[in-house]
């Protein structure tokens, strides 16, 4: 374990010099790795309809201070997607709009990665958001369609079907996206009453409905069932819990969004209302470490808006029933500017502070509320390399101010393929 720490983190440094000491081509400009070192090959492959995507992630996590003293961790991850647009590949016009999509990712699997093993907060406040369903994972096999059914909008309709992740189907937030944090980044209040996460793969059938180019309205049904985000189960558990199966339910999601381009300069946003419900057939008297049971029913609203030129804030606050809810109340707030040094148009930098109130019908001691911050600058050496240097700062971590707060610098970084 400790041989490959130390010849990823060697690799990376290497490139990180390398690329600090001499000028990027401007051939490095454009595309992710796979094209800008084979160009023709990826447009050959693109237009025989195969779509090939991954990253590479890793992040250096040196904690200062928190409830287990000063540790320093390195954290990463692998992931590969594969589209295959069926109309292309199979030279059939009348497959137009139907892909097939395929994913699987490898994280590193020692709990000695994870920095909440020694910030010791609750974990969807967890500084790294790769904690869960580490080793290898398979996260989605389905088939996607898309069609305009006549209109000038190509994706009047959308349609997705088979075995999926839900957490990249709702709560869409690019801004989000740019930090490690787990509240942010991931669960966004929801991971932490139910299986809201990169880690939860199931069975489900979406539809997404444009009348026009801003309005769309979206739903989805899928597989609710105990333990879904265990490392153990590989994303492999397709009848669900095998231990578990008359605990498996079903989870609705529904989600009503304008995408408004708003004054002259057409400035972007994203506003969402949304709720969903999960049927937690974990008994109310069976031993747990939280709230989470039941019926469990929630609210969110999203508000993401491109302020000026570069300047952009994304927001959401998300409510639940605080009798069988972990976290009846969550909200994060984050502003991110790209752009901001005229030779650098393609750094961003940013900032976020999250929030979450803990219910009074959590098992075992008293816990009031956690908050969050991070802040990182996203260097853009190239399409494909980002280098992102962070700090955060975790206060109440497990909800009480008997575990230590936790301030953590950081460097992290991410390879597009």
């Amino acid at each position: 374990m400790g041989l490959l720490h130390t010849t990823r983190r060697w690799i990376l440094c290497s490139l990180v010099v390398s690329l600090g000491g001499v000028a990027v081509p401007a051939a490095w400009a454009d595309g992710g790795l796979v094209e800008t070192v084979s160009p023709a090959t990826s447009r050959d492959l693109e237009r025989q309809g195969l779509l090939f995507s991954g990253d590479y992630y890793g992040a250096l996590f040196a904690i200062q201070t928190s409830e287990n003293g000063a540790r320093t961790v390195w954290d990463d991850g692998l992931q590969m997607n594969l589209g295959l647009d069926l109309a292309r590949v199979s030279d059939l016009p009348a497959l137009k709009g139907l892909q097939l999509n395929v994913q699987g990712r490898w994280r590193e699997p020692s709990p000695l990665a994870d920095p909440n093993t020694f910030v010791a907060g609750n974990s969807m406040f967890d500084p790294s958001n790769w904690a869960s369903g580490t080793g290898w994972r398979f996260l989605q096999a389905n088939l996607q369609y898309t069609s305009a059914l006549g209109t000038s909008n190509p994706e009047t309709l959308w349609v997705k079907a088979g075995w999926v992740q839900p957490r990249y189907e709702f709560i869409l937030q690019s801004g989000a996206d740019l930090v490690l944090n787990n509240a942010v980044n991931s669960a966004k209040g929801i991971g932490g009453n139910i299986p809201f996460s990169s880690s939860f793969s199931t069975w489900g059938a979406m539809l997404r409905w444009m009348p026009d180019a801003q309005l769309y309205i979206k739903g989805g049904l899928f597989m609710a069932y105990p333990d879904a985000t265990s490392s153990s189960n590989h994303g492999l558990w397709f009848g669900g819990n095998p231990d578990l199966g008359e605990q498996t339910g079903l989870m609705g999601m529904v989600e009503l969004g304008w995408l408004p381009k708003l004054g002259q300069a057409r400035l972007q946003g994203r506003y969402a209302l949304g709720g969903y419900s999960y049927d937690n057939r974990t008994s109310a008297s069976a031993p747990r470490s939280n709230a989470n049971d039941g019926l469990q029913t929630g609210l969110y609203l999203q508000l993401d808006q491109q302020l000026w030129r570069g300047l952009s804030t994304f927001n959401l606050l998300s409510l639940a029933p605080p009798t069988n809810n972990q976290f009846p109340l969550y909200g994060h707030t984050g502003l991110s500017y790209r752009g901001l040094f005229g030779n650098r148009p393609n750094d961003t930098l940013v900032a976020t502070l999250a929030y979450g109130a803990y219910s009074p019908d959590n098992p075992g001691r008293s816990k009031t509320s956690t908050v969050f911050l991070e802040a990182g600058y996203h260097l853009a050496l190239t399409s494909w390399l980002d280098l992102y240097p962070f700090l955060q700062w975790s206060i109440r971590p497990a909800g009480t101010s008997t575990t230590a707060d936790a301030f953590v610098l950081g460097f992290g970084t991410k390879v597009t393929f």
